[in-house]
């Protein structure tokens, strides 16, 4: 019995070996076949995008006849927050191979940007972002350009008057960005208990500006639930001129805890008045918007935080959504900016990216 077991084991050796042997062979033998049929695969990959022409970013797979033509128009053009708008649509425009720009009064004058608005639809536009800065003014342009046919986006302001006629909006909600702005002001101030009856006041570069109203309307709202007190002030779009008003305005109440801004002017210009006054410490500066000015303020402690907008996103977002619709029909969609804190946590990034013009 054990020399049968012997011979059982002896003879599943060989076959055994003979198997790994011949399962080796073939392997040797198959694989060129392997290289090349890899390679032709390869080339396949490589070469029918030359031959049709088509190229990875997805935009030259759909080009239009003739040059297309897309227009943001918005007031107050000069001002730093516009700075990565401008980058976004320029990336855009290099991008799709079209025209884009940033059109619109250098202050804040909304009738001059109504203006702009007729004149680009009578020498011709192909689709427009809009930014409207007081509720309903931009109506009677806006039913122009849809008579016509021509796609509208609202950006950054204006969320309401989107809703009402059934457009997209890029940008924030800023009630929703001012609710948790008024949430970071009592936090800043030592939360619930230590901000009651403490005084912030709030500045604006435009009085009546929906968006900087709806910011303050959501912060005094929560402001109001902990009891803490307020003023508004108008320092308008000249930082100097804003400047100089803070200053007025402390002197005549040194009893300001907090200086809050709705906006690019204020931010800085307060944060700079609280570092030349030695108030360091004694009244806090916080508000809206990214520029160097204000993320130095950050960096080197008399400006405790602001809210990112992002709005290289909305500039680039939205020229791509006019071109989705004008060449792909792709209808637009609502998309909300969330409020991005920057604080001394995070501001190096911020700084970074605001070199190259992004944020």
């Amino acid at each position: 019995m054990k020399k049968a077991i012997r011979y059982f084991l002896v003879a599943a050796t060989i076959v055994s070996m003979v198997l790994m042997f011949t399962m080796s062979a073939c392997k040797k033998e198959a694989e060129p076949v392997e290289e090349v049929a890899e390679e032709e695969a390869v080339e396949a990959t490589t070469e029918t995008p030359e031959e049709e022409g088509v190229v990875s970013f997805g935009a030259k797979q759909f080009e239009p006849e003739g040059e297309l033509a897309f227009a943001f128009i918005s007031i107050s053009t000069q001002v730093a927050f516009w700075v990565p708008v401008n980058m976004g649509i320029a990336d855009f425009a290099a991008q799709y191979g079209v025209k884009a720009e940033h059109l619109g009064p250098a202050d804040y004058k909304p009738e001059e940007e109504v203006a702009v608005l007729e004149n680009l639809l009578e020498a011709g536009i192909d689709g427009v972002t809009i930014f409207i800065p007081e509720p309903g003014i931009m109506d009677g342009v806006i039913a122009e350009y849809q008579k016509s046919g021509i796609p509208v986006i609202i950006q950054q302001t204006g969320w309401q008057d989107a809703e009402r006629l059934g457009l997209a909006y890029i940008g924030q909600n800023n009630l929703i960005a001012g609710s948790g702005w008024g949430d970071k002001i009592i936090e800043v101030l030592g939360g619930a208990e230590g901000a009651k009856g403490k005084h912030v006041l709030f500045i604006t570069e435009a009085p009546g500006q929906s968006s900087l109203e709806e910011r303050m309307q959501g912060a005094k709202e929560k402001l109001d639930e902990v009891g803490i007190t307020y003023d508004t002030l108008d320092v308008t779009t000249d930082r100097e001129k804003a400047y100089g008003i803070i200053e007025a305005a402390y002197t005549a109440n040194p009893d300001i805890d907090a200086i809050m801004s709705t906006d690019t002017t204020g931010t800085p210009a307060a944060g700079l008045f609280i570092k030349n006054e030695n108030l360091v410490g004694e009244v806090i500066v916080g508000g809206f918007d990214l520029n160097p000015d204000t993320m130095i303020g950050i960096k080197e402690g008399y400006i405790e935080f602001t809210i990112d907008q992002y709005p290289y996103r909305a500039g680039y977002l939205g020229m791509v959504m006019l071109w989705q619709k004008v060449v792909m029909g792709m209808e637009p969609f609502t998309h909300y900016i969330p409020a991005g804190f920057v604080d001394k946590t995070n501001v190096d990034v911020a700084m970074e990216l605001s070199e190259k013009g992004y944020r």
